[in-house]
């Protein structure tokens, strides 16, 4: 094993243990719509996650989530991520995560949003999106962290992207999201996804730039869904684009 690929490996195992942890600390509230996404059946998970780990039995492997929950309990924490790894010559992974948290509870809370996205072959493409919309009744208890990692190793011909979108809206409705918003949310987290896929294989400062300019476009008309369906006074967002050299 290679010295890079145990360092990857060990950061797949220390995410997954921070995932495990994270889940013991309290228990999600169910949402009273339950609506279908366009990627499938929203849940009601503390944390949400997708890996997508393609191998030669199986080439291809896309991994999607859609994850609605209210957290009413102080000192909470939730997390969304996403992963691909790619080390198959030709495969292909997708990860794709979406999380809707409403905090309506008092005290201290976290929100994190990791996309991670690793290749090691030839001719292969890993790619992660993780879009995590967090909604609180006020913002000065509320930490929020929103990173991406994207990482060729040993490659040739190789596409690795990994997109980390999140949006804090505070006040408002506090009402959840219309089954309207949640397609219209779903549709363009797969738009960010298929940009990632067209990425060029060996990213120039120019492909760079136009990859940003697509997603904060994207961004643009996610947060005009999000405001105007939960009428939220004040919007952070917090964009992170890594496209692998």
């Amino acid at each position: 094993m290679t010295r890079n690929r145990w360092i990857a490996n060990l950061a797949v195992v220390g995410l997954t243990v921070s995932l495990t942890f994270a889940a013991s600390l309290l228990q999600p509230v169910a949402p009273s719509d339950a609506t279908s996404a366009s990627s499938g059946r929203w849940n009601a998970n503390l944390d949400a996650a997708t890996s997508a780990i393609p191998t030669p039995a199986q080439p291809s492997v896309i991994d999607q989530n859609a994850n609605l929950l209210r957290v009413r309990q102080s000192n909470a924490k939730v997390t969304a991520s996403a992963a691909a790894t790619a080390n198959c010559d030709g495969c292909q992974g997708q990860a794709t995560t979406l999380q809707v948290v409403y905090f309506d509870g008092r005290g201290p809370k976290n929100a994190d949003n990791v996309a991670t996205a690793w290749s090691e072959c030839t001719g292969c493409s890993s790619k992660a999106v993780s879009v995590q919309v967090v909604v609180a009744k006020q913002i000065d208890q509320l930490v929020v962290n929103n990173r991406s990692l994207a990482l060729n190793v040993g490659c040739d011909g190789c596409t690795t992207g990994a997109t980390a979108m999140q949006f804090v809206l505070v006040g408002g409705s506090r009402r959840d999201l219309s089954a309207a918003a949640k397609k219209t949310v779903g549709e363009l987290q797969a738009t960010l996804a298929d940009q990632l896929a067209a990425a060029p294989s060996d990213p120039n400062q120019l492909a760079t730039a136009r990859a940003q300019s697509d997603t904060t476009s994207v961004a643009d008309q996610l947060q005009e869904v999000l405001v105007a369906d939960t009428g939220s006074t004040a919007v952070q967002r917090n964009i992170d684009i890594q496209i692998a050299p």
